[in-house]
Protein backbone atom coordinates (compact mmCIF):
# COMPACT_ATOMS: atom_id res chain seq x y z
CA UNK A 1 0.00 0.00 0.00
CA UNK A 2 1.46 3.34 -1.06
CA UNK A 3 0.92 5.67 1.89
CA UNK A 4 2.63 8.51 0.05
CA UNK A 5 -0.59 8.83 -1.97
CA UNK A 6 -2.66 9.43 1.16
CA UNK A 7 -0.35 11.65 3.23
CA UNK A 8 -1.61 15.10 2.21
CA UNK A 9 -5.20 14.31 3.22
CA UNK A 10 -4.53 11.85 6.04
CA UNK A 11 -5.55 14.06 8.96
CA UNK A 12 -9.30 13.87 8.57
CA UNK A 13 -11.83 14.27 11.37
CA UNK A 14 -12.25 10.54 11.99
CA UNK A 15 -8.54 9.79 12.25
CA UNK A 16 -7.93 12.81 14.50
CA UNK A 17 -10.70 11.75 16.89
CA UNK A 18 -9.49 8.16 16.91
CA UNK A 19 -5.90 9.24 17.57
CA UNK A 20 -6.98 11.22 20.63
CA UNK A 21 -8.68 8.12 22.05
CA UNK A 22 -5.83 5.77 21.17
CA UNK A 23 -3.19 8.07 22.65
CA UNK A 24 -4.98 7.84 25.99
CA UNK A 25 -4.99 4.04 25.73
CA UNK A 26 -1.25 4.10 25.12
CA UNK A 27 -0.43 6.61 27.85
CA UNK A 28 -2.26 4.68 30.55
CA UNK A 29 0.12 1.75 30.01
CA UNK A 30 3.33 3.80 30.25
CA UNK A 31 4.73 3.84 33.81
CA UNK A 32 5.47 7.30 35.16
CA UNK A 33 9.15 6.37 35.56
CA UNK A 34 9.43 5.22 31.92
CA UNK A 35 8.60 8.42 30.07
CA UNK A 36 12.05 9.59 29.02
CA UNK A 37 12.35 8.37 25.42
CA UNK A 38 9.74 6.75 23.19
CA UNK A 39 9.66 5.48 19.63
CA UNK A 40 6.49 5.95 17.58
CA UNK A 41 6.91 3.18 15.00
CA UNK A 42 4.81 3.87 11.91
CA UNK A 43 3.99 7.37 13.12
CA UNK A 44 2.24 8.56 9.97
CA UNK A 45 1.59 12.29 10.26
CA UNK A 46 2.19 12.20 14.01
CA UNK A 47 -1.40 12.32 15.22
CA UNK A 48 -0.67 10.19 18.28
CA UNK A 49 2.80 11.62 18.88
CA UNK A 50 1.34 15.12 19.20
CA UNK A 51 -1.18 13.86 21.74
CA UNK A 52 1.60 12.27 23.81
CA UNK A 53 4.14 15.09 23.49
CA UNK A 54 3.37 16.54 26.93
CA UNK A 55 3.54 13.15 28.66
CA UNK A 56 6.88 11.92 27.27
CA UNK A 57 10.18 13.80 27.33
CA UNK A 58 11.28 12.86 23.79
CA UNK A 59 9.39 10.99 21.07
CA UNK A 60 11.28 9.69 18.04
CA UNK A 61 8.96 9.31 15.06
CA UNK A 62 9.60 6.88 12.22
CA UNK A 63 7.51 5.97 9.21
CA UNK A 64 8.40 4.23 5.95
CA UNK A 65 6.42 6.83 3.99
CA UNK A 66 8.52 9.86 3.11
CA UNK A 67 5.41 11.94 2.38
CA UNK A 68 3.92 11.15 5.80
CA UNK A 69 7.17 12.31 7.39
CA UNK A 70 7.13 15.45 5.25
CA UNK A 71 3.66 16.32 6.56
CA UNK A 72 4.78 15.54 10.12
CA UNK A 73 7.88 17.73 9.80
CA UNK A 74 5.76 20.64 8.62
CA UNK A 75 3.38 20.21 11.56
CA UNK A 76 6.29 20.13 14.01
CA UNK A 77 7.74 23.31 12.54
CA UNK A 78 4.45 25.17 12.61
CA UNK A 79 3.57 24.02 16.14
CA UNK A 80 6.90 24.91 17.70
CA UNK A 81 6.99 21.60 19.61
CA UNK A 82 10.59 20.71 20.42
CA UNK A 83 10.45 17.12 21.66
CA UNK A 84 9.27 15.30 18.52
CA UNK A 85 12.21 14.05 16.46
CA UNK A 86 11.71 12.70 12.94
CA UNK A 87 13.72 9.64 11.90
CA UNK A 88 14.00 9.04 8.16
CA UNK A 89 15.72 5.64 8.55
CA UNK A 90 14.26 2.60 10.32
CA UNK A 91 15.96 2.56 13.75
CA UNK A 92 15.62 -1.22 13.91
CA UNK A 93 17.95 -1.62 10.93
CA UNK A 94 21.08 -0.44 12.75
CA UNK A 95 22.66 -0.48 16.19
CA UNK A 96 22.49 3.25 17.01
CA UNK A 97 19.31 2.94 19.07
CA UNK A 98 19.89 -0.42 20.77
CA UNK A 99 18.45 -0.35 24.30
CA UNK A 100 17.58 3.35 23.86
CA UNK A 101 13.84 3.52 24.49
CA UNK A 102 11.67 3.33 27.58
CA UNK A 103 8.64 2.62 25.41
CA UNK A 104 7.92 1.71 21.81
CA UNK A 105 4.38 2.01 20.55
CA UNK A 106 2.65 1.48 17.24
CA UNK A 107 -0.91 2.15 16.17
CA UNK A 108 -2.58 0.53 13.15
CA UNK A 109 0.81 -0.40 11.72
CA UNK A 110 1.55 -4.10 12.04
CA UNK A 111 -1.28 -5.28 9.80
CA UNK A 112 0.60 -3.49 7.00
CA UNK A 113 3.96 -5.13 7.81
CA UNK A 114 5.02 -8.00 5.55
CA UNK A 115 6.70 -9.99 8.35
CA UNK A 116 5.31 -8.68 11.64
CA UNK A 117 7.13 -11.21 13.84
CA UNK A 118 10.52 -10.24 12.40
CA UNK A 119 9.72 -6.54 12.65
CA UNK A 120 8.73 -6.97 16.29
CA UNK A 121 11.97 -8.79 17.14
CA UNK A 122 13.95 -5.93 15.62
CA UNK A 123 12.06 -3.36 17.65
CA UNK A 124 12.35 -5.17 20.97
CA UNK A 125 16.12 -4.93 20.68
CA UNK A 126 15.72 -1.15 20.99
CA UNK A 127 13.99 -1.31 24.37
CA UNK A 128 15.81 -0.85 27.64
CA UNK A 129 15.38 -3.68 30.16
CA UNK A 130 11.93 -3.23 31.66
CA UNK A 131 10.82 -1.10 28.72
CA UNK A 132 7.27 -1.36 27.40
CA UNK A 133 6.07 -2.35 23.94
CA UNK A 134 2.51 -1.23 23.18
CA UNK A 135 0.64 -2.17 20.02
CA UNK A 136 -2.82 -1.05 18.93
CA UNK A 137 -4.18 -2.82 15.88
CA UNK A 138 -7.17 -4.40 14.19
CA UNK A 139 -8.92 -7.39 15.60
CA UNK A 140 -9.15 -10.02 12.87
CA UNK A 141 -12.01 -9.23 10.48
CA UNK A 142 -13.36 -10.31 7.08
CA UNK A 143 -11.47 -7.68 5.09
CA UNK A 144 -14.23 -5.07 5.23
CA UNK A 145 -12.11 -2.44 6.99
CA UNK A 146 -9.90 -1.93 3.92
CA UNK A 147 -12.36 -2.74 1.16
CA UNK A 148 -12.31 0.84 -0.16
CA UNK A 149 -8.51 0.86 -0.51
CA UNK A 150 -7.77 -0.87 -3.81
CA UNK A 151 -4.02 -0.95 -3.17
CA UNK A 152 -4.27 -2.54 0.30
CA UNK A 153 -1.91 -5.51 0.47
CA UNK A 154 -1.69 -6.19 4.20
CA UNK A 155 -3.48 -8.43 6.69
CA UNK A 156 -7.08 -8.33 7.89
CA UNK A 157 -5.97 -7.87 11.49
CA UNK A 158 -4.82 -10.37 14.12
CA UNK A 159 -6.36 -12.78 16.59
CA UNK A 160 -5.47 -12.27 20.24
CA UNK A 161 -3.86 -15.70 20.38
CA UNK A 162 -1.64 -14.87 17.41
CA UNK A 163 -0.50 -11.59 18.96
CA UNK A 164 0.14 -13.18 22.33
CA UNK A 165 2.27 -15.86 20.68
CA UNK A 166 4.18 -13.27 18.64
CA UNK A 167 5.01 -11.15 21.71
CA UNK A 168 6.06 -14.20 23.68
CA UNK A 169 8.33 -15.37 20.84
CA UNK A 170 9.99 -11.92 20.93
CA UNK A 171 10.91 -12.59 24.59
CA UNK A 172 8.45 -10.11 26.04
CA UNK A 173 6.90 -10.85 29.42
CA UNK A 174 3.86 -9.59 31.39
CA UNK A 175 1.87 -9.81 28.15
CA UNK A 176 -1.63 -8.36 28.00
CA UNK A 177 -3.95 -8.47 24.99
CA UNK A 178 -7.46 -7.03 25.14
CA UNK A 179 -10.00 -5.29 22.94
CA UNK A 180 -10.03 -1.62 23.93
CA UNK A 181 -11.63 0.38 21.12
CA UNK A 182 -14.76 0.12 18.98
CA UNK A 183 -15.33 2.32 15.97
CA UNK A 184 -17.38 2.76 12.80
CA UNK A 185 -16.02 3.11 9.29
CA UNK A 186 -18.11 4.34 6.37
CA UNK A 187 -18.12 1.96 3.43
CA UNK A 188 -19.83 2.13 0.06
CA UNK A 189 -22.85 0.18 1.33
CA UNK A 190 -23.12 1.66 4.81
CA UNK A 191 -21.25 1.67 8.10
CA UNK A 192 -18.92 -1.09 9.28
CA UNK A 193 -18.30 -1.79 12.97
CA UNK A 194 -14.67 -2.58 13.75
CA UNK A 195 -12.61 -3.04 16.89
CA UNK A 196 -8.98 -2.65 17.94
CA UNK A 197 -6.94 -4.54 20.49
CA UNK A 198 -4.15 -3.28 22.72
CA UNK A 199 -1.18 -5.58 23.29
CA UNK A 200 1.42 -4.77 25.93
CA UNK A 201 4.66 -6.52 26.80
CA UNK A 202 7.75 -5.86 28.91
CA UNK A 203 11.33 -6.29 27.71
CA UNK A 204 13.74 -8.40 29.73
Amino acid sequence: MDFNRYAANWDDKGRIERAIALAKLIEEKIPLDARGAALDFGCGTGLIAFELAEAIKTIYCYDSSSEMLKVLSGKITSSGIQNLIVLTEDPAQGAEFDKSFDVIYSSMVFHHVENPAAALRGLIRLLRPGGKFIMLDLNLDDGSFHEAMADFDGRDGFSHAEIREMLSAASLSEIEVETVFHGKRQLQNGWYDYSLFRAVGTAG
